[in-house]
């Protein structure tokens, strides 16, 4: 019996040490295969080669665009995040990021720092500009686990496999750090003189919690659009912006603040909004263009909005000329092409005969010929204070020709004027305007002819009473 319970414990001792044998195995086995998928990750992930810049200004579109040309062959954000990490004498950085045609589409949407905080930047950039970067990514929203086992190669050698260990085992905090503040953590922004930010996926109060304008004691450009505008600029150093771009200003906000932040040290100020056949532009009221002279006297150049309906707005224009501080030189005024009218109209209903708005009153009156400029640039002159010696006029659609998906071209679209004033000898000479003056297209009275749709009232205006069908028939049955 004794000797029965001995065999049966060897037994099962047997069994147990073949049972740790098989997990020690299966232990080993799981190690040098996450060994080897490990190395053979690294490798991938490093594999991509490297696409040297010829020169200090990188400017890239992605993808490729050939209204907004790249003067580099990367066809993705992991190029231009190789060369910034391995090219030091980069000092422009100018990026876009975009849907190109209805078929192009970047790899993403911001660069690709390491999540874990190590990347750096050696470059000092001098100027930044950046077009629908989106400053608020997180690494996880780009990787990914592969749909299928099929896909797990293709998945190892990109090199997502290494990036998405090395992201899973961060910690939570880590993880949920913003792309920009990956950024601000790689880069010395501090030598930056020259920013611009354009279509910013956020919400105006975001880029400034990114502490990006506390990163930036050397600007002195900025170029913003809509309402991040205010709350940036109010967040430098007050007085320290010589030039301001604000593009697609709202009417819902002043520029008075931001003047009153850095009007002593502006050298140039832009405060416009691209034609819409939507709605008429927003304008600077009366009282900041009296006060420009006291809120900006170091402005040497200007360039606004200026709205018109039939006549020329002279009070706004004695307005303007006698607010200029005496140091411009140069004004330019953007104006609406379009006029009131045919804003009211939709852009898919029929052409028909009988509309009030046609060819020639769809057109934005006075029109903008360099005669008509050239009274207004005296005008401007006679008022204005100062060495005023080029007055530049814009009318129409002067955004960039739109290569995005879905183009739905509008009467709008690249149909523009110019007349540029100057006198070549100083503000005592004589001024003289040339460019191109607002017109027709050719064969457009023509065209509108051939599309009109003629109304039942028209139709019926053209019958006579002896030619009228029944009249015809009742003629035939007395006869």
């Amino acid at each position: 019996m004794v000797l029965t319970e001995v065999i049966t414990s060897f037994g099962q001792l047997g069994r147990a040490s073949s049972a740790i044998e098989t997990l020690i195995k299966v232990i080993i086995f799981f190690i040098r295969t996450l060994t080897s998928f490990l190395i053979w990750a690294r490798i991938a992930a490093s594999a991509n080669a490297i696409t040297w810049p010829s020169g200090p200004e990188l400017r890239v579109t992605l993808p490729p665009s050939i209204q907004s040309p790249s003067n580099t062959d990367y066809d993705s954000l992991v190029g231009v995040h190789d060369a910034l990490s391995r090219c030091p004498n980069i000092t422009t950085l100018e990026l876009r990021v975009g849907e190109v045609g209805c078929v192009g589409e970047p790899d993403r949407w911001s660069l690709p720092l390491d999540p874990a905080g190590t990347s750096r930047y050696p470059p000092v950039l001098d100027t930044l500009s950046l077009e629908k970067y989106h400053f608020y990514d997180r690494n996880g929203d780009y990787l990914r686990l592969p749909s299928t086992w099929t896909h797990l190669s293709a998945w190892i050698w990109s090199g997502d496999a290494f990036r998405w260990l090395k992201w899973r085992l961060l910690s939570d905090e880590q993880r949920s750090v913003s792309n920009i503040e990956l950024w601000l953590d790689a880069m010395d922004f501090s030598k930056i003189r020259h920013l611009s930010i354009l279509d910013y996926d956020g919400s105006p109060e975001t880029l400034v919690e990114s502490k990006l304008p506390l990163s930036l004691p050397s600007l002195r450009t900025l170029r913003l659009e809509r309402n991040t505008t205010v709350d940036f600029a109010l967040s430098l150093p007050p007085h320290s912006l010589e030039s301001l771009s604000w593009l697609d200003a709202s009417q819902n906000q002043s520029i008075r603040p931001i003047l009153e932040h850095h009007g002593r040290s502006l050298t140039h100020l832009e405060w416009r909004t691209p034609e819409s056949l939507e709605s008429e532009r927003p304008a600077l009221p009366k009282e900041i263009l009296r006060d420009i002279r006291n809120l900006a006297p170091s402005l040497r150049a200007l360039t606004i909005d200026l709205n018109r309906n039939d006549t020329w707005p002279w009070e706004d224009l004695r307005a303007l000329s006698s607010g200029l501080p005496s140091g411009v030189t140069n004004l330019t005024l953007f104006l609406e092409i379009a006029s009131e009218c045919l804003r009211q109209q939709s852009p898919y209903d029929p052409i028909r005969c009988e509309d009030t708005c046609g060819p020639a009153e769809q057109l934005a009156k006075p029109l903008l010929t360099a005669t008509s400029a050239l009274h207004v640039a005296r005008f401007i002159r006679h008022y204005a204070e100062g060495s005023l010696t080029s007055i530049n006029f814009f009318a129409g659609d002067w955004t960039r020709t739109w290569d995005g998906p879905i183009n739905m071209p509008t009467w709008l679209d690249g149909r523009r004027a110019w007349i540029a004033c100057g006198a070549e000898g100083g503000e005592r000479d004589e001024l003289r305007c040339s460019g191109k003056d607002t017109e027709l297209g050719e064969h457009e009275v023509d065209l509108l002819r051939a599309l009109c749709v003629r109304t039942s009232t028209d139709l019926l205006g053209d019958i006579t009473p002896a030619q009228d069908p029944g009249d015809q028939r009742r003629v035939s049955e007395t006869r």
